[in-house]
């Protein structure tokens, strides 16, 4: 093509305004000489050429202004064209006509760009520089209507009445040109704002924003929720498509038995529509311009203006992406019903007509019609003859494709692909690919609101087989796969699963599909598939919102994420799960034209981003579901306990370590436990704080009387070296020291841990065989000390009773006691030997627990000075301060060892005692009945028993929540003891068992066995677990992550939860869970950060607070007692009638709020528990170290788990 031929037909593209996109009006003073002044455009107006010469001087001195050497190149490159009307007033109104990329014959154009007009410079460069030059004129051009048919002075006078102008000269001071400044002038204002002005044509508005400075993740989180709720285009539907719909959002879904919230139905017409209908949406770069009866676009990646739109298709699925418990499992499960009968259709480029050798019967050639076409025959399966049912039912629709496999190994002469082909079936089935911890909530759920008998399903869990015929599956509505056995089918090229063209396939919990490597993912991506969608609460973990409503606050919480790894996470699930092109044939894509437009900040990142999830996602605003629903009261507070004598010594024991570390490392060098090299000691150090504020064992005599040593000897050799504040670290380490090695009952249970249960009205028989200690300073009915027991040691005392409770002498209950006593202590020590023989074979448990028998040697080797060591009275003259005045009545009470203050009463003495009981002559085990649990040792596990007591009696379910193990163990020992009604959710319960838990939990009926606790994990508590029967939540201590914390809450206090659910939070005052509570609660907690990371707690910790032992001080255990909301007293009283066999029920009393409780040892629900445990147990050797090979081979009962769980109670040695 000669230069003459093309400037021709560039000419007759450039001068058809017809073939522009009028974008705006600019508006200039300073005419400056034009020399095609009187040459008349299309539209009435004067062309307005610029000289071709950008250093031209039109004036002396004078030279075009830089907005008007931006027009010049635009309009010398054929970008732009413009048209002028000039006004008396000197100003002159300025057309702006835009060239579409797309153009006709715009290949023209491109090659006069590339011949004539680059300027030398690259092409890359001009479409940079056009960009600039493009952004500054969006911002700074008018487009309102009026302004573009402005023609005189006082037109523009009343125009800016009501508008505001932007004024640019036409000329400035001359200044050699040079292309580098082209697009260098910009207006400091948001881009956005004056984009919103050009798509819906308004003149210049100043931006009354201030810029918002967000991170990345901010911008994400504020895209995602941004999502509008679904909306509806009936007009591009067909009739049928329509009619449905309308049947969806007034609630008339076939099969479904409970009734829809709006939003739900919304969604599941959404779900629908998406499914029937395959729609083409313009690229998401693209934003639409209306002018006139047109519409043009701009491409906000290159700012190009077109005619018309690229388009991609939206797949037939997406991503269901409502929030955390708004119903997620009920709105797919209406979708299915909804579409029962709908078959997957063959595809048409996999539609083939087939010749038969010999001729088929009319009805074969219906069946065959039929299947291969997808007409939804089933739904009248009743109506159609026997025959008609059983030909279609062989006759099996199926069609083939050709798959390409590649070698696994390959040869120098063999590198060829091999092709196989594959029949694939059509099928109304519906695959649903659940977690395993999920699984038994899905079978709730169908049961719960489908109609009994209307869908048929095949579950696959576990070691269930997976039927060898194609019919036998495709037989179902829904079958239902567990992901762990979804995964295992990767691994089997012949699995029936790839033999089906399934109509669906649901995902839940969709962040499964992040991945690209994963079998899973693998398995999703070569099945044949119609339609798919994931279940999620949000398209990737990192974009969780919580909203958590309280009496005193209302907070959001935001999980810490990434935005780049959330936005790949997401091109995975787009591109590999769901295919979308073009992202599914070039991944690439995601990343060029998506993240990294998001990650700069780029004109098109934030709008295509939201674009994509509109297009994909269904969700609701929180307005809109707040519309349709409102959540009960959810009530949740923290309970503030004074700790017991025990918990006040175990969290000194703490603060002696580190003090003393403090002090004798002179917190310098490594040795210094806050070393940054220290970080891992000092948070296992921490970590194992936290759990001494429930219970706490780990401390054996040899640590604390090397503690001892250690502050004895930099007192009394080095004590020159320290101030006077540390030497008080020093002394009240040493008393907190001899505090614990001078008491028996702390000497013996941090030997054998176990926790200590102190126990009334035992005979002494029984504190001689089975106690592990006596509490001396307080009596019984019977004038005999008070029993300190372990859990084994009572289990064993309860097994006894009931087996021997007809028993009448009492020499012949002496006997077998001593008897079973001798077998009960050789099997729990010997349980102790098989262990240590464990630890040294086995690295797998080597830092587990065990009794220290070094420790047991110990116990009764008490210190010297025990008998001149008085407690109270070296308490008070540590904490004593000169500036604080004590009155005389409390120094004299403090003054006072803890001795002096007993109930004892020597044999012989006369003073009044307590009435004995009535025992009935010739019946010695009846005395047992009177045997009562007066407490613990731990403060947090006598307020939640009682708190669970009166749930169970009242008849409520309760969920507990604990994060440490030691926690859960010392509860359910208890739980058992008293046979209380309770099921476990942990780790160390096999997965299948903790679905039966949750059903069993679900389906119990508290009017008939009375109120049931699920002790829960927290970590197992975070995703798509329904437990809204629970309205009562305890956590055993503050949870230091809040959305971990907001997480579990949303078990109960979710979509369709009817009752008030109230939350109790146990924080041991005075403490390091006070302090967690109170930093979290005031400032905003980095959740990437550990407790000991944060400076407020490290602060604390190194304040060294040491807790008073005997201040109010009464006796060292804690009653079974808590605050409550009901005023009656609860349980079962006495009867008048006792015939000296009747087991006496637990008792409770109400005073100023608070319900203490009387607990017998013996009872009906505790004989019904042993003689359960029993019959499973088969009387089987307490052997609480078990390998975790051994464990799996156990059924998973109470009394297992009991073993289990003390198995894994981990401790951090010191000295």
């Amino acid at each position: 093509m000669s230069h003459v031929h093309l400037f021709s037909e560039l000419t007759a593209i450039t001068n058809n305004l017809d073939h522009f996109i009028p974008l705006g009006v600019l508006y200039l003073y300073g005419r400056p000489p034009m020399p095609s002044k009187c040459l008349e455009a299309p539209d009435g107006w004067s062309w307005l050429e610029l000289p071709y010469q950008g250093d031209l001087e039109l004036r002396p001195g004078t030279g075009l202004s830089s907005i008007m050497h931006d027009l010049r190149y635009l309009n010398s490159r054929g970008h732009v064209r413009m048209t002028y009307k000039p006004l008396e007033s000197e100003v002159s109104v300025v057309r702006l006509y835009v060239l579409p990329h797309d153009v006709k014959d715009s290949q023209v154009v491109q090659k006069f760009r590339s011949l004539y007009a680059r300027g030398g410079r690259a092409d890359s460069w001009h479409a940079k520089t056009y960009k600039n030059v493009m952004l500054n004129l969006i911002k700074v051009l008018d487009y309102d209507e009026g302004a573009w048919n402005l023609v005189s002075d006082s037109q523009l006078l009343k125009y800016l009445k009501n508008h505001n102008i932007l004024l640019f000269p036409s000329m400035s001071q001359f200044k050699a040109y040079n292309l580098a400044n082209i697009g260098k002038t910009c207006l400091d204002e948001p881009f956005d704002h004056h984009l919103r002005r050009m798509i819906k044509c308004l003149s210049y508005r100043r931006c009354r924003e201030e810029p918002k400075k967000e991170t990345i993740e901010d911008r994400l989180i504020r895209i995602y929720s941004q999502v509008n709720s679904p909306n509806f285009n009936l007009e591009e539907l067909d009739s049928g498509s329509r009619e449905t719909i309308n049947e969806i959002l007034n609630g008339k879904i076939p099969g479904m038995k409970s009734d829809l919230y709006n939003y739900q139905r919304r969604s599941v017409a959404k779900m629908y529509e998406k499914e029937v209908s395959i729609r083409s949406v313009h690229i998401p770069n693209l934003i639409i311009l209306p002018r006139d009866s047109k519409s043009f676009y701009l491409d906000m990646q290159s700012l190009t203006f077109m005619n018309n739109a690229s388009f991609y298709h939206t797949p037939r699925g997406g991503i269901l992406a409502e929030d955390m418990g708004l119903g997620k499992t009920c709105i797919c499960l209406a979708l299915v019903c909804l579409s029962k009968y709908q078959i997957s259709e063959i595809p048409p480029e996999n539609r083939s007509k087939t010749t038969h050798k010999h001729m088929l019967s009319l009805l074969d050639i219906c069946a065959k019609h039929i299947n291969e076409h997808s007409i939804e025959w089933k739904q009248f399966h009743h109506e159609l003859p026997r025959a008609c049912v059983q030909k279609l039912e062989a006759n099996l629709g199926c069609f083939e494709v050709l798959q390409f496999k590649v070698p696994n190994y390959t040869t120098r002469t063999s590198r060829d692909v091999v092709t196989e082909t594959r029949k694939l079936y059509v099928t109304s089935s519906s695959l649903i690919v659940v977690p395993d911890n999920l699984f038994h909530q899905w079978k709730i759920e169908i049961r719960k609101h489908v109609q009994e008998g209307y869908l048929k399903i095949l579950e696959l869990q576990g070691q269930a087989e997976l039927p060898q015929s194609v019919a036998e599956v495709i037989n179902n509505d829904i079958v239902l796969i567990s992901l762990n056995y979804f995964s295992r089918q990767s691994e089997k090229p012949d699995s029936i699963l790839r033999s089906i063209y399934w109509k669906r396939l649901i995902i839940d919990e969709g962040h499964s599909m992040n991945s690209r490597s994963t079998r899973a993912v693998l398995l999703a991506k070569q099945l044949a598939v119609e339609r798919k969608w994931t279940i999620t609460g949000t398209p990737t973990l990192g974009l969780t919102n919580l909203h958590v409503e309280e009496t005193e606050e209302d907070y959001t919480i935001k999980r810490k994420f990434n935005a780049r790894d959330d936005l790949v996470k997401l091109g995975t699930v787009v591109s590999n799960y769901l295919k979308v092109e073009p992202w599914s044939t070039n991944p690439k894509l995601w990343l060029n034209n998506v993240i990294k437009p998001f990650e700069n900040n780029s004109l098109n990142g934030d709008h295509q981003l939201m674009q994509i999830l509109q297009n994909l996602l269904v969700r609701h605003s929180v307005k809109d579901v707040e519309f349709d629903i409102k959540l009960p009261k959810l009530t949740h507070q923290p309970v503030f306990l004074k700790p017991s004598f025990f918990d006040k010594l175990s969290i000194n024991l703490f603060i002696a370590v580190l003090a003393t570390n403090a002090v004798t490392s002179e917190r310098t060098d490594r040795d210094y436990m806050f070393h940054p090299s220290n970080k891992s000691i000092l948070r296992r150090l921490i970590n194992n704080l936290q759990k001494a504020t429930f219970y706490w064992t780990g401390f054996s005599i040899q640590d604390i009387e090397n503690l001892l040593s250690i502050c004895n000897y930099a007192l009394n050799t080095i004590k020159n070296r320290y101030s006077k504040d540390d030497i008080k670290l020093l002394q009240s380490s040493i008393y907190t020291a001899k505090v614990a090695l001078s008491n028996s009952r702390w000497r013996t249970n941090c030997s054998v841990h176990e926790m200590s249960y102190f126990v009334s009205n035992l005979p002494l028989m029984f504190h001689k065989t089975m106690s592990v200690a006596n509490y001396e300073y307080e009596v019984d009915d019977f004038h005999n000390p008070i029993g300190v027991y372990g859990y084994p040691q009572l289990h064993a005392v309860q097994k006894l009773f009931f087996k021997n409770r007809l028993v009448k002498e009492s020499f012949l209950f002496e006997r077998i006691l001593e008897e079973s006593s001798k077998e009960f202590w050789i099997k729990y020590w010997k349980s102790n030997e098989s262990k240590e023989s464990r630890k040294r074979g086995s690295s797998r448990v080597s830092n587990q627990d065990s009794i220290d028998l070094d420790s047991v040697r110990l116990i009764n080797h008490e210190p010297k000075w025990k008998n001149e060591f008085d407690p109270a009275k070296e308490e008070l003259e540590i904490t004593a301060r000169p500036q604080k005045r004590t009155t005389r009545q409390h120094f004299e009470s403090l003054n006072q060892s803890p001795r002096k203050k007993i109930k004892y009463i020597p044999e012989g003495c006369d003073t009044p005692r307590t009435p004995e009981p009535t025992i009935p002559e010739g019946n010695f085990a009846s005395h047992l009945r009177h045997a009562r649990i007066l407490g613990t040792a731990s403060v947090k596990l006598s307020y939640l028993t009682s708190r669970l007591l009166e749930n169970q009696t009242v008849g409520i379910k309760s969920i507990v929540f604990y994060e440490f193990e030691n926690s859960a163990y010392y509860l359910t020992e208890l739980l058992d003891l008293l046979g209380m009604n309770y099921l476990m959710y942990s780790t160390y319960v096999k997965i299948a068992e903790r679905s039966n838990n949750l059903t069993k939990f679900d389906l119990w009926d508290t009017s008939v066995s009375g109120g049931i606790v699920l002790v829960m994990d927290v970590k197992l508590a975070s995703h798509g677990l329904t437990i809204i029967s629970a309205t009562n939540v305890f956590f055993l201590n503050p949870i230091w992550n809040k959305t971990v914390e907001a997480q579990a809450i949303k078990r109960s206090h979710r979509i369709g939860q009817t009752k008030e659910v109230y939350v109790e939070t146990l924080i041991l005052d005075n403490t390091i869970e006070k302090e967690m509570y109170l930093k979290r609660s005031q400032t905003k907690v980095d959740e990437t950060k550990e407790l000991i990371d944060n400076t407020g707690m490290q602060e604390y910790i190194m304040r060294f607070e040491f807790l008073k032992l005997f201040e109010h001080f009464q006796e060292e255990y804690e009653p079974i007692r808590s605050q409550t909301r009901y005023k009656m007293d609860l349980g079962v009283p006495k009867d008048d009638y006792d015939d000296g066999l009747k087991l006496f029920g637990v008792e409770s009393t109400v005073e100023n709020g608070i319900r203490t409780w009387k607990l017998p040892l013996f009872t009906e629900q505790s004989l019904a528990r042993t003689t359960e445990n029993e019959s499973k147990i088969k009387d089987e050797p307490i052997d609480i170290f078990k390998t975790d090979f051994e464990m799996q081979q156990e059924a998973t009962v109470s009394g297992k788990l009991l073993q289990k769980l003390r198995s894994q109670r981990k401790t951090v040695r010191f000295g």
